[in-house]
């Protein structure tokens, strides 16, 4: 549960703001119980929600009414799966910006990108979803959703990988044939 705790702080001060915002932590590690006691220290009892491991199934409910997907990483991510997988079902993104998030999320335009481990503004951030500042529609623009969707998509992507293997593997020689198998003797 990769940078909860921060986000937990984060929400804390969202909460001053924004009394009815509301949190639901999906995913699961060795650090939930410790989360679960910051939530209650922090009078977040009432407001979070601990989902735990949800299957792959489940992702599009857990995303179905969400304002926003939050991803407060706290090193740089390779990718950020599922970052993509809100952005493609016009959830907004907050999320720290170093690694591959940070090429995912178009700030301001898919989401909202903070430095890893910014407090301050990841808590901005947040405070300007549920507000209106940011994504007043709490949804992203079909343009957003199809042009994400088409970089990011299957097809994009086995052609990114067919050049990469046309860039590694050795040029071929049709003169050359490929030795006979031997024959017994």
């Amino acid at each position: 549960m990769k940078g909860v705790d921060l986000l937990l702080h984060a929400f804390a001060q969202v909460r001053r703001t924004v009394p009815a915002a509301r949190l639901r932590v999906v995913g699961e590690g060795p650090r939930r119980e410790p989360l679960g006691l910051l939530a209650q220290t922090l009078g977040l009892q009432a407001a979070v929600t601990f989902r735990g491991w949800v299957p792959p199934s489940a992702v599009e409910h857990e995303l179905a009414d969400a304002w926003a997907l939050v991803v407060p990483s706290l090193w740089a991510e390779p990718l950020g799966l599922i970052a993509l997988e809100a952005i493609v079902r016009a959830v907004p993104v907050v999320a720290s910006g170093a690694g591959g998030l940070g090429e995912i999320v178009e700030h301001g335009t898919s989401g909202l990108l903070f430095a890893n481990g910014d407090l301050e503004e990841l808590t901005r951030h947040l405070i300007a979803v549920p507000s209106s500042r940011e994504f007043p529609h709490h949804v992203l623009p079909d343009a957003v959703v199809r042009r994400t969707a088409d970089a990011h998509g299957p097809d994009r992507h086995i052609g990114r990988l067919r050049q990469i293997f046309t860039e590694l593997a050795p040029p071929r020689n049709p003169a050359r044939r490929a030795p006979s198998p031997a024959r017994p003797a």
